[in-house]
């Protein structure tokens, strides 16, 4: 946690990972447990993304949304052998689940990373990611974040929380002002979360050029 600063506030650009800053393909993922377990593709979608009743949790939530505010594999892999019936290790479970999602860095965020920061804009990652891939991600990629340092990076499974709810103890565990933050998102929904708090959002959906354009009508680039 940084402390509070004195001086005037500069812009904050804050990077969604997942579809923006990353491409990711997550059908690679659903083949990949399908192969594992002898399943219908579509039936491991369905139940990755109908609502669970997981040990020790009174809430009911989708599997994705367990895993990404910090949820046990553990768990997640006993679902797995239940609704299948059959019997995997739980290394090869790990392995398909790290494996089978194909994620790839977008090199034009690069490009405009570098243009943000010497434009003096502190840029930071908020993320709602798995345990596993959260690893995965900082093993491959992290050091090519260069602009956005560890420190900034903002991941819901190591929190406990995630978009669009968490932006006001975004805010708080960094001590910045959310007027003067500008969130980078596929989701509508996230853009909607960070307005509500009191943030700036900008869908990402026409790729960075249009990014970038927006950025510099939003003056967070000259």
């Amino acid at each position: 946690m940084r402390s509070q600063k004195t001086e005037a506030e500069k812009k904050i650009v804050i990077w969604d990972l997942g579809a923006v800053v990353l491409n990711v393909d997550p059908d690679s993922l659903f083949k990949s447990l399908a192969k594992l377990f002898g399943a219908d593709v579509l039936e491991v979608v369905r139940l990755w993304c109908e609502e669970q009743i997981v040990p020790g949790d009174k809430k009911k939530r989708s599997l994705w949304h367990i895993l990404d505010r910090g949820g046990s594999e553990m768990q997640i892999y006993r679902l797995f052998v239940k609704r299948f019936g059959k019997k995997v290790y739980f290394d090869d479970f790990l392995r398909a689940f790290k494996d089978g999602f194909s994620i790839k860095l977008n090199k034009h965020f690069l490009q405009l990373s570098e243009k943000l920061h010497k434009a003096g804009v502190e840029q930071f990652i908020f993320s709602n990611i798995t345990v596993i891939h959260q690893k995965f991600v900082e093993e491959k990629f992290g050091r090519k974040f260069v602009y956005v340092p560890f420190e900034n990076r903002f991941y819901s499974c190591v929190r406990g929380v995630g978009k669009p709810e968490g932006f006001t103890r975004f805010a708080k565990y960094y001590g910045i002002k959310l007027k003067d933050a500008y969130l980078v998102d596929d989701r509508r929904e996230n853009i909607f979360g960070i307005r509500k708090a009191g943030g700036n959002g900008i869908l990402f959906k026409d790729g960075f050029y249009h990014l970038e354009h927006e950025m510099r009508k939003q003056k967070i680039l000259k």
